[in-house]
């Protein structure tokens, strides 16, 4: 691969990369991914917001890609490289991709069994002023799942009926174009896996049925949700029920 310097060529490579991980998954794509980040890394200084943007971008969905291909040691190094380049501006302030990298960060955190980690980073986005809608949904949703996690179904409960509340509105041009997957879909598949955390198997069966063969054009990774059927079905069939409901 040449050396990538210019803005363009590195949005370019980002598309790429998205391509690929579409078209063959994220085990095949990670190779080239690790590649691209390598390249890109070892291109010369940072020069403006466009440029310190666009490797923002780059290195997030190659971190995404290490993150679904399960190399989550890679992936949280790329994560915070990104986040890095993400706040590295003077003038232009943060780029629009870092709530990006923190929302999939906190996924990672509760995936790996650290809800807490998970929890601080969800609630430390919430806390600013003025977020864009769909990016609070998704924080709420982060937020949800930890929450369910810690085995505090209530306020889990309310952090994902906030999430459905953010999205009943229209999205408007202050959302970020990135936040294009967060739909109804995404939504009940989060609502099922919270509910299977906090023991309700029977309902998180049939959230995240739903979620997994969802009509439209949803992101491919979304087909993951189907693989937590296995063990929520069982839970159904003996009519087991919350063992930490939602609450009020």
């Amino acid at each position: 691969m040449t050396e990538v310097c210019s803005v363009a060529e590195v949005k370019a490579l980002t598309e790429q990369l998205v391509a690929l991980d579409v078209a063959a998954g994220a085990r095949w794509a990670v190779d080239a991914a690790l590649v691209a980040v390598r390249t890109v890394g070892g291109s010369g200084p940072v020069r403006g917001d466009a440029g310190r943007a666009a490797r923002a971008e780059l290195f997030q969905v190659a971190a995404w890609i290490a993150f679904d291909a399960e190399r989550h040691g890679v992936s949280r190094r790329l994560h915070l490289r990104a986040l890095e380049l993400a706040r590295g501006g003077r003038g232009a302030g943060p780029a629009t991709v870092e709530p990006l990298v923190l929302a999939v960060l906190a996924m990672q955190e509760e995936h790996l069994g650290r809800p807490g980690s998970s929890l601080r980073i969800a609630s430390s986005v919430l806390a600013r002023e003025d977020l864009p809608g769909r990016v609070a949904a998704i924080f709420q949703v982060r937020a949800g799942r930890a929450l369910a996690r810690l085995g505090r179904g209530p306020e889990a409960g309310r952090a994902l009926r906030t999430a459905a509340e953010l999205l009943d509105d229209p999205p408007t041009d202050r959302d970020p174009s990135w936040a294009w997957w967060f739909d109804r879909p995404e939504l009940e598949g989060h609502r099922g896996l919270a509910r299977a955390a906090l023991g309700d198997l029977g309902a998180a069966a049939a959230l995240l049925h739903g979620a997994a063969h969802a009509d439209g054009d949803g992101p491919a990774y979304r087909v993951l949700f189907a693989a937590e059927l296995a063990p929520s079905w069982p839970g159904r069939a003996t009519g087991a029920r919350p063992t930490r409901p939602w609450g009020p």
